[in-house]
């Protein structure tokens, strides 16, 4: 019989509690700011999205694991564009 191998965590299990002022632009800002999905096979409107017409530089989505830093930086450096993160 093979012995089953323990699983290792290599990270949090838990996020840190979040500080007094995130917690409230994540129960005032976010709801303003996030984007609902539409339900399959509709596509996500972009141009509603972004209050009514496209971006003139177009749309980016930024994909990543940190705490948006990169995603303001990119947003100061290109005002033209919407970005999605």
């Amino acid at each position: 019989m093979v012995e089953a191998r323990r699983r290792t965590l290599h990270g949090r299990r838990r996020g840190k509690k979040l500080r007094a002022g995130q917690q409230s632009l994540l129960e005032t800002l976010l709801p303003r700011l996030a984007l609902a999905l539409p339900v399959e096979p509709a596509k996500l409107d972009l141009a509603r999205a972004f209050g009514g017409s496209l971006p003139p530089d177009g749309v980016w989505l930024e994909v990543g694991f940190g705490a948006g830093e990169h995603l303001v930086w990119q947003a100061e450096q290109n005002p033209g564009v919407g970005l999605i993160g």
